[in-house]
């Protein structure tokens, strides 16, 4: 059975796109896309892979790729738990194009229905920085969610925000 491959080359994809190994990291993500697409099996790895490829496309400045890759996956998986990753990394992309209001509305919706959404609390200060609007209130809500779960792969935003934020009090 080649299903559980789909998943292990997701998961070798994302290990290296965490690693900074991007070309490594895109040939293991387009195997788990091209073995799913050849199995018929639309599993949740599908979403992930496509968002963990746009991220790809994201810090590699393609962002015409990254659009593209972030909407064939708006318009083919069912969201559900993992849309919010999907939002996430859209709303990142409009951001680092300067729409930092869409990016705001995206943000907010993924808030709506998780609202301590680690990623999505550091995108909306991100995004708020950028408008110059950044607040005590959303610089509390990060930091007191990030220090009771810190998380590896959110370390760099943290350290980033810390840095943003040094007239705040802890």
């Amino acid at each position: 059975d080649l299903i559980p491959l789909i998943g292990v080359f997701n998961n070798l994809g994302r290990a290296h796109l965490e690693l900074g190994n991007l070309e490594q990291a895109k040939w293991y993500l387009e195997e788990s896309l091209d073995l799913g697409n050849k199995l018929g099996n639309p599993v949740r790895h599908l979403l992930t892979t496509k968002v963990y490829l746009g991220n790809i496309y994201i810090c590699k400045t393609q962002f015409l790729n990254a659009f593209i890759t972030f909407q064939e996956a708006f318009e083919t998986a069912d969201l559900g738990y993992s849309g919010k990753v999907l939002k996430c990394s859209y709303a990142w992309l409009l951001t680092l194009l300067g729409d930092t209001k869409s990016a705001e509305e995206v943000i907010n919706d993924v808030l709506e229905t998780f609202p301590d959404y680690l990623h999505a609390l550091f995108l909306l200060v991100l995004v708020k920085h950028q408008q110059g609007k950044l607040e005590l209130v959303d610089y509390t809500r990060v930091n007191q969610h990030y220090l009771q779960k810190p998380n590896s792969l959110v370390k760099p935003l943290y350290m980033w925000m810390k840095s943003l934020a040094l007239p705040f009090p802890e």
